[in-house]
């Protein structure tokens, strides 16, 4: 609770005053409790290149607050003394493949749009239903591809499997890291190869208590204690958004991926903008798309659809873990690489 006081007091301070040189010692108070609230431990020498770069955050925060274009709230992040160079370099490694590019590309839909979704409900929410376990957090490893892949298949499970509770599974990120040879750990990869490793592999998952996240690369070694999972085979969804609509309610939570650059400040609402220019506001080609995300639900809020997405950065971060993004419009790309799973329990 503490921490969600201090960063309320930062976000208000934002909105009172912009940075300027004479206020500079107010933004290195407010860099101060910052330091705190995310116990932030520099090395020798690296405190005054990160009151930089927040400082530098902060003016570019309070011209995005003045934007009325922006139709959600920015705030200070744990990556507020980051440039958005770093951020990307560290959060932002999901590297869709050429083989992944062409399937999405080819995908089609075996329903009839008209028909089927007109039987759809307004509102669909698995977190709500308890079929999406809790928030985890990648920290500071480009492992977001693995994150979502282990998402999907513990909702799955918890689809299947009616008595179990969201607490009560917890699949294994650092396995898939150490052993799938298609990516890259913390240095990236794709929930594409990652769902196509598991696939031709066995098909089956560690628990989280034989294989720990520890952040970090290692070596490949088995365990007897497996999770009662089969991945039996993975779909791609083609590419529109009544697509995702369909295949999210059909199928449960579907991994997805797009330009994560504005998550960088989030802090709630829908992500949209008045007269929505990709090339200025989020980048929505597939080149631009870089980070792997989970698909949990969608609704209308005020008159605008959206998409109920869950991240990897903590409970901390965004809607508590979760960020929602404007349907419809491919915003940052969202349409573009999405995909489900047929599992079986043993």
């Amino acid at each position: 609770m503490k921490i969600f006081l201090i960063i309320s007091t930062l976000i208000a301070t934002i909105l009172s005053y912009k940075w300027t040189p004479e206020n500079d010692d107010k933004v290195f108070n407010v860099f101060q409790q910052f330091i705190k609230a995310y116990n932030r431990k520099y090395i020798v020498g690296e405190l005054d290149a990160r009151h930089t770069k927040f400082r530098e955050n902060w003016a570019e925060l309070s011209d995005k607050l003045a934007n009325k274009r922006s139709k959600y709230f920015h705030g200070v992040t744990q990556f507020f003394d980051m440039t958005p160079q770093e951020f990307a370099r560290k959060q932002l490694t999901l590297q869709i493949t050429p083989e992944e590019e062409i399937k999405a590309s080819q995908a089609k839909d075996n329903f009839d749009h008209g028909r089927n979704l007109q039987t759809l409900p307004a509102e669909v929410d698995f977190e709500a239903l308890g079929k999406v376990t809790p928030i985890k957090n990648q920290g500071s490893c480009g492992s977001c591809w693995a994150f979502a892949t282990m998402g999907i298949l513990e909702s799955q499970y918890l689809i299947l499997n009616r008595t179990a509770t969201a607490t009560s599974i917890n699949f294994s990120e650092q396995y898939q890291m150490n052993c799938d040879y298609n990516n890259y750990s913390c240095q990236g990869g794709s929930v594409y190869s990652a769902l196509w490793w598991l696939r031709y592999n066995g098909g089956t998952v560690q628990n989280e208590d034989a294989f720990s996240y520890l952040i970090k690369n290692q070596v490949c070694s088995k365990s007897s204690t497996r999770f009662p999972i089969t991945v039996n085979n993975f779909y791609v969804v083609s590419q529109s958004e009544y697509s995702m609509k369909y295949a999210l309610y059909m199928y449960g939570p579907i991994a997805s991926a797009l330009n994560a650059g504005l998550l960088q400040t989030y802090k709630g609402g829908i992500i949209d903008f008045e007269n929505y220019a990709p090339g200025t506001d989020c980048p929505n080609t597939t080149a631009d798309v870089n980070h792997a995300v989970i698909i949990v639900g969608y609704g209308t809020e005020n008159g605008v659809d959206y998409w109920k997405v869950k991240n990897s950065w903590g409970p901390t971060w965004g809607e508590k873990g979760y960020f929602r993004i404007a349907r419809g419009k491919n915003m940052c790309g969202i349409q573009w690489f999405n995909y489900y799973v047929n599992v079986s329990l043993k």
